[in-house]
């Protein structure tokens, strides 16, 4: 999907009736919806903004010409991970007495030792110290990431296979 149709897809959306739209092609995922201020918000898969080689360049551009197409229409957000970070940040808050593991690296999350077999913790289970919580594999190295507190998995931020960022929240352990 190319700038033009991402510009005559937020066009239609701002003239018709729909409140949103989602779509998925080729490593590209766009979602689109209007509040009751008929803004709409744009996003899009880093890694799909890393295959179709945008430089800031052309990012900057496409905000300042989309930002020109209706004055009651802004990109709110060009990167999923903004947006990802927001609710993670949203929940947190409404997460008290719980302990936030964050991961300590940077790399691809993953529940469960191999691809299809059972996840080391689900919501609800009870963790203990020491107790395997994840693999991050980083430069082909799997690091199992282990449980400092003792309680029950609350949530869980991020889905198998996630790239997942230094610090990043990956579950919440209530106490």
């Amino acid at each position: 999907m190319n700038y033009e149709a991402i510009e005559r897809l937020i066009k239609l959306i701002n003239d018709s009736d729909l409140k949103e739209l989602e779509l998925e092609e080729a490593g590209l995922r766009i979602r689109m919806s209007k509040n009751d201020s008929s803004k709409i918000i744009y996003n899009e898969d880093a890694r799909a903004l890393n295959q179709s080689k945008m430089t800031d360049k052309c990012e900057a551009e496409f905000v300042s010409h989309t930002n020109n197409v209706n004055d009651n229409t802004s990109v709110i957000s060009t990167r999923h991970e903004e947006i990802i970070t927001e609710e993670i940040a949203t929940e947190e808050s409404n997460l008290e007495e719980c302990f936030i593991v964050k991961s300590p690296m940077v790399g691809t999350y993953y529940s469960s030792p191999t691809e299809n077999g059972e996840p080391y913790t689900k919501i609800g289970d009870s963790v203990s110290k020491e107790s395997i919580l994840c693999i991050i594999e980083a430069m082909k190295l799997m690091n199992e990431i282990e449980c400092e507190v003792e309680g029950t998995v609350a949530k869980i931020f991020v889905n198998n296979g996630d790239v997942v960022e230094f610090g990043q929240p990956i579950m919440a352990i209530k106490l």
